[in-house]
């Protein structure tokens, strides 16, 4: 007999005789309703979690799928469970009768998905592996320098660096308005700030604003240094803007580059930036600020990365991955 059903038999629910009636669970992996109720035994944590889809939004982008580093779904199920028992308890001093709290592993880590689910219901897209990146958070993810982390924290206008070694938080400070863009190089850490049209720069030891605020284009998101300059896409006017490092000044005029400019990354001398509003992506010469053709890609590209042999997007609307090979 499934051990749920049999402790069901072996404790009704109703007043017992001389007795108060009891609020009680099956062990936590048998249940008797959920998802896995025809499942029979004791299901593990991490079958739960490749079940629920919670490793298949854990990991590296393009990595496999990854199981979180604890047994989340041992966990959330003796917590689900833990609050079950209460409202029975409640209901118990209530109505005088006892209640069953069915609480299933693979129901509890299913319950876990939240957003994800909730993209998947109003979109139909499945949810992708980002690492530590967020999909419609920005900017939320790590970027390395050669002793620390800096973090972006776009919901509360700070950075916060992180000691590599340690991994203490050395320091969090203060930016701009919605900072949506974040670069390392050349001894400073370079932040856009959507809200206010600018560009926050930081001394990357000791985190330390190196003056004030550098205006740039219409709502600024991403951010990149190459070839002694700093690029900043702005998503507003759907430019580029081009900064000497060294000065802080816009080089020439904005390069018109597509509609809503998400992302940049660098390879060499090469800048490419991705257009979500117009799914391509554009190739900028770094040292002299030609553009060349428009590249299509997927739909909606908010992210890109350079690799050795090709240029990858994240397209946001498709849920896929576009590769332009690089010569």
């Amino acid at each position: 007999m499934h051990g749920a059903v049999a402790l069901r038999a072996a404790l009704p629910i109703g007043p017992l005789d001389g007795h108060v009636p009891l609020a009680v669970g099956p062990p936590p992996g048998l249940v008797c309703d959920g998802l896995d109720r025809d499942d029979f035994g004791v299901e593990g944590d991490a079958v739960a979690q490749a079940e629920s889809g919670l490793m298949s939004v854990t990991g590296a982008a393009g990595g496999p799928a990854v199981r979180l580093g604890v047994a989340i779904a041992d966990i959330a199920t003796g917590m689900f469970a833990f609050q079950g028992m209460l409202l029975a308890l409640i209901a118990r001093a209530t109505t005088g009768r006892g209640q069953l709290v069915d609480v299933g592993l693979l129901d509890a880590a299913t319950a876990l998905l939240t957003y994800q689910a909730s993209r998947y219901f109003a979109t139909g897209e499945i949810p992708a592996r980002a690492g530590n990146r967020h999909m419609s958070i920005a900017p939320y993810d790590t970027f390395d320098t050669a002793d620390s982390v800096w973090v972006a924290n776009g919901g509360d206008d700070t950075v916060t660096q992180i000691d590599r070694s340690s991994g203490e938080v050395v320091r969090t400070v203060g930016v701009g308005r919605r900072p949506l863009g974040i670069a390392v190089g050349l001894g400073a850490v370079w932040v856009t700030s959507y809200d206010d049209d600018t560009l926050t720069v930081l001394d990357s030891a000791t985190g330390a604003r190196s003056g004030p605020a550098i205006p740039v284009g219409h709502q600024p998101r991403g951010v990149a240094v190459a070839a002694g300059g700093i690029w900043v896409a702005n998503a507003g006017d759907g430019t580029v803007t081009r900064l000497d490092a060294r000065t802080a000044t816009e080089i020439g005029s904005p390069t018109p580059v597509g509609r809503d400019p998400r992302d940049l990354a660098v390879r060499g001398s090469a800048l490419w930036v991705a257009a979500a509003g117009d799914d391509q992506v554009v190739r900028i010469d770094a040292r002299s600020g030609r553009p060349g053709r428009p590249i299509a890609v997927g739909d909606d590209p908010i992210g890109i990365a350079v690799g050795r042999r090709a240029v990858w997007t994240a397209n946001y609307r498709d849920g896929t991955l576009s590769r332009i090979r690089l010569r």
